[in-house]
């Protein structure tokens, strides 16, 4: 009979939980990859004025955002944090725990960006482990165009912030995969946190 002593043992652990780091991050790049992608057409932002008239009215659409949510999405549970807008952006942090264990987290951000010689408003993010090390390059980030707001609404392309109440909203992402699009729903609710 073999016997393994504790060093083996905790090495062995230490590989199957290294193994769902690599499935999770794998999981959640195929996610990421098969948002559906930013349409061509752009909502109306094609110089800094209007831009900066949008943004204003895109964040005044989303006050309701501001503070901490705790919901479930993506088979985890999830929570999000917004701060208010200053300095032209509306600052979040997001991270998603499965089995106790924090999958990976996000560093979000909704303002006007420069893309390709163009100020476009995005939401913006980018990726970190359960150990802090980015998924995306230092200079890439994962952006999502604006499209429309109303209040209590605000859409971004393939992205949807909805609130439901003053306590409760949904995100919407849809996904492209095999099968054609699907949306994958996030409900939280607002919490003291």
């Amino acid at each position: 009979m073999l016997t393994r002593t504790p060093a083996i043992q905790a090495q062995h652990r230490n590989e199957r939980r290294t193994d769902r780091y690599i499935r999770t991050a794998l999981f959640v790049g195929i996610v990421l990859f098969l948002a559906l992608p930013a349409g061509a057409e752009e909502p109306g932002a094609s110089n800094a004025a209007d831009a900066t008239a949008t943004l204003e009215t895109a964040h005044k659409h989303l006050e309701w955002l501001v503070g901490s949510w705790v919901g479930t999405g993506l088979g985890g549970d999830v929570e999000e944090s917004w701060l208010p807008a200053k300095g032209g952006q509306m600052m979040g942090l997001f991270r998603m725990v499965v089995d106790g264990e924090i999958r990976f987290s996000e560093h979000m951000a909704i303002g006007s960006f420069d893309h390709e010689g163009t100020q476009r408003i995005e939401l913006r993010l980018k990726h970190f482990d359960n150990q802090l090390h980015g998924w995306e390059t230092k200079e890439q980030v994962v952006s999502f165009p604006f499209k429309h707001s109303e209040p209590g609404h605000v859409t971004f392309g393939g992205l949807e912030f909805i609130q439901e109440s003053a306590t409760a909203m949904r995100i919407e992402l849809k996904m492209r995969g095999k099968d054609g699009v699907r949306t994958e729903v996030f409900k939280f609710e607002r919490t003291s946190h």
